[in-house]
């Protein structure tokens, strides 16, 4: 269900396996991840193009493998355009009552954050909420990009929400193309077959033993002008 190491069940252990969304922790059996450094690095850049310039980052609490290769992401995002990171811009929450209770005293100690990457679409959902209470125009006095690209949620939102798309699709495909390859002992040719979508992201040389996937930024908003605080 999301990105981590596990323990393979030893029924297992005479089979051949293909681990997706996760990564044997022995690291025997193949594997395929999102890259998780490229998601807080598009999404982080995309505010960035937007105009933002103080942008905040809203994590976890638990502890994840994508939390580090995100905020990873979006400190290189920042570095790039010579902007200083600033760890007063990170809020690790707990969805539900922690936001509720938390994201509103950030918004105070921070009037001047015009950027928001979120851990999930989740968190993005809580900024929304608290920004439209302030009486804030996302896309135009702030700009908020989420990651999931969850559809009860990017899309219910208004204006919709901008966020990376996880490659649950992709990961499937290469993870089966990788199964036929181990079982027939030869590479599948060609991969991808024709049919593949052509709006997904490239997949990996199968080849690969442990891939990891880029993922493809959605945009749903349109930029009323430059995100700032009027």
């Amino acid at each position: 269900m999301f990105n981590q190491r596990t323990l393979l069940p030893q029924p297992l252990s005479d089979c051949k396996v293909v681990v997706a969304d996760a990564t044997d922790a022995t690291d025997a059996a193949p594997s395929i991840v999102p890259d998780e450094h490229s998601i807080g690095f598009k999404a982080t850049s995309h505010l960035l193009d937007a105009g933002c310039r103080r942008i905040a980052y809203v994590g976890t609490i638990h502890n994840m493998i994508a939390q580090p290769g995100r905020i990873s992401g979006y400190m290189d995002a920042l570095s790039s355009r010579n902007i200083a990171f600033d760890p007063e811009l990170m809020i690790n929450v707990e969805s539900g009552s922690d936001e509720a209770a938390r994201i509103p005293a950030f918004f105070d100690r921070h009037p001047d954050v015009d950027g928001f990457f979120c851990f999930n679409d989740t968190r993005a959902w809580s900024i929304y909420t608290e920004a439209i209470r302030r009486g804030l125009a996302i896309g135009k006095d702030i700009a908020v990009v989420g990651v999931d690209n969850h559809q009860v949620i990017a899309e219910a939102l208004d204006p919709p929400l901008s966020t990376v798309e996880l490659p649950h699709y992709e990961m499937g495909y290469w993870a089966v193309g990788k199964l036929v390859s181990m079982i027939e002992d030869m590479t599948v040719s060609p991969f991808p077959k024709e049919g593949y979508p052509i709006d997904r992201v490239p997949l990996p040389s199968l080849e690969e033993h442990s891939a990891k996937l880029d993922c493809k930024l959605r945009i749903k908003q349109s930029w009323v002008r430059p995100p700032q605080r009027t």
